[in-house]
């Protein structure tokens, strides 16, 4: 048996034993992966709805609306102020 022939069959000896391992780990590997996606699917989902909910929002109004025309200019430009100072 040449040197060649040595080194073919100890590598194939060695990967039918890593084949058999990986065979007899695949169904518990596959359920972590199973319950890991899962959870990744539930944090997820409490992260979208939980973020906006942590993040300041501005109550009000932001935009006027009158169909009146006879308002003073001056009174849009003191509301105008009003708006932009609690805002």
């Amino acid at each position: 048996m040449t040197n060649d022939e040595f080194d073919r069959l100890w590598q194939r000896a060695e990967a039918e034993g890593y084949a058999a391992k990986l065979s007899q780990e695949y169904p518990a590997w596959r359920a972590r992966q199973r319950r890991n996606s899962g959870l990744a699917v539930v944090v997820a989902v409490i992260m979208a709805v939980a973020i906006p909910m942590l993040l300041p929002h501005h109550s009000g109004y932001g935009k006027v609306y009158c169909n009146r025309g006879d308002i003073a200019e001056a009174q849009w430009v003191s509301l105008t102020s009003e708006i932009l100072m609690t805002v």
